[in-house]
């Protein structure tokens, strides 16, 4: 399971990358996630990717804060919406209708729930403002 969870982890953290120079490709999810199985599968790769300088500033905000960017949130629901957007627009004329709202409500459910996410740069002046 734990090479498993490696490949994941690699393949999350090629796209999280990805994301920086690609602007329809959200960064900090993919980031996220591939935190997620790296610290199910190496420890010294966990420890690699939040100590990166560039890499672990997106984790160690989420880590810190349990915020993410406001262009994070934007690029997340854009590419996503985005993406179910086209797919619809594929296979239209072979899709039953209950497919269209389950499409329509899985985009709608993940962007209400990053909505959810506060933005990054709120709590960073909270957490100033405690200082």
């Amino acid at each position: 399971m734990k090479v498993f969870f490696f490949l994941l982890a690699l393949l999350s953290l090629g796209l999280g990358v990805l994301g920086i120079f690609l602007p329809l490709l959200p960064t900090t999810p993919f980031l996220l996630v591939a935190a997620f199985f790296f610290v199910r599968s190496s420890d010294r790769m966990y420890t690699w990717l939040i100590g990166h300088p560039v890499l672990g500033r997106y984790i160690r905000d989420y880590l810190r804060y349990r915020a993410i960017s406001r262009r994070a949130k934007i690029v997340s629901i854009a590419s996503m919406d985005g993406m179910i957007a086209i797919s619809l627009m594929l296979v239209h004329s072979r899709m039953p209708p209950f497919l269209w709202i389950a499409f329509a409500g899985a985009g709608a459910l993940g962007s209400f729930l990053i909505l959810r996410i506060p933005p990054l740069e709120k709590k960073r002046l909270e957490a100033a403002a405690e200082d």
